[in-house]
């Protein structure tokens, strides 16, 4: 058996604004051009991108990565470490959890929507499980990361029959390779297992990376949608800068990065309602 409370701590729920945000700014942008398909339809696949798609990911990403969860501190407190007797009942519910969702696209969907949602789980399971394990290639890891971070975007608007935004899109994913990277640096020293981006760079030369990653996402976002972008990425410029400057605790910085994404996120969701 596995605890509903274990449950939620794999799912991260901190994270799921991740994969619930980039979803809730494509329903604004389709609210802004008045192409709402279907709230129910929508409301539903809003729920799958919090525990579902969550519980997907990070629980895959748990069980593959014992090893190096193992050595893990985060796991002792900020995270939650899963045990082997709870591989076989997080298998089950990930699949209980799944097929309704997957029913309601093959239902309800047309072909693209379809190939975009099962893409987007190809993503989810095997950015950590083999024989393709992502997570494992360096700049891959984070090209991944970024895909699956646009693909809730990229979703919604198939699923109603919108054409794509590519520079958004661009703009979007270069954000989520930057954030990626960024949370991967404060585990340098316990992955040393793991061929990740931040391990092969180094910290600093990954703080660069991840710097450049975001003001190239920012003027893409400021010359192509609204130059008020700029205010919305000044704070994370400065979290990924910080450490270049000063000595700091990049964990510190690390758990801040969700609060932040969420008030932007925020704030960019009534951009492109009302701008």
């Amino acid at each position: 058996m596995i605890s509903l409370k274990k449950l939620l701590q794999i799912s991260r729920p901190r994270f799921w604004i991740y994969g619930l945000g980039p979803f809730l700014l494509a329903i604004a942008h389709l609210v802004r051009v008045d192409a709402v398909y279907s709230i129910p339809i929508m409301v539903v696949f809003g729920i799958f991108f919090t525990l579902p798609a969550n519980l997907l990911v990070y629980g895959v990403n748990d069980i593959f990565d014992q090893e190096t969860d193992a050595l893990n501190p985060k796991k002792d407190s900020y995270e939650n470490r899963l045990q082997k007797n709870e591989i076989v009942p997080l298998f089950y519910v990930i699949i209980f959890l799944l097929a309704p969702f997957i029913l309601i696209e093959i239902l309800a969907g047309d072909l693209p929507s379809l190939l975009i949602f099962l893409s987007t789980l190809f993503l989810l399971v095997f950015y950590s499980a083999p024989p393709l394990r992502f997570k494992n290639i360096p700049l891959v890891d984070s090209m991944v990361n970024g895909l699956m971070s646009v693909a809730p975007f990229i979703f919604a608007l198939v699923f109603v029959g919108q054409p794509l935004p590519l520079i958004t899109i661009v703009a979007g994913g270069l954000w989520a390779m930057a954030l990626h990277i960024f949370s991967a640096i404060p585990d340098i020293d316990t992955q040393a297992g793991l061929t990740t981006t931040a391990t092969w760079l180094g910290e600093k030369k990954s703080l660069v990376f991840v710097s450049t990653l975001l003001v190239s996402s920012i003027a893409l976002g400021a010359i192509f949608a609204t130059p008020a972008l700029l205010l919305i990425g000044l704070p994370y410029l400065i979290i990924f800068m910080l450490p270049l400057w000063k000595s700091h605790s990049l964990f510190s910085l690390y758990k801040k990065i969700p609060l932040v994404t969420f008030v932007s996120g925020t704030l960019l969701f009534f951009m492109i309602l009302f701008l």
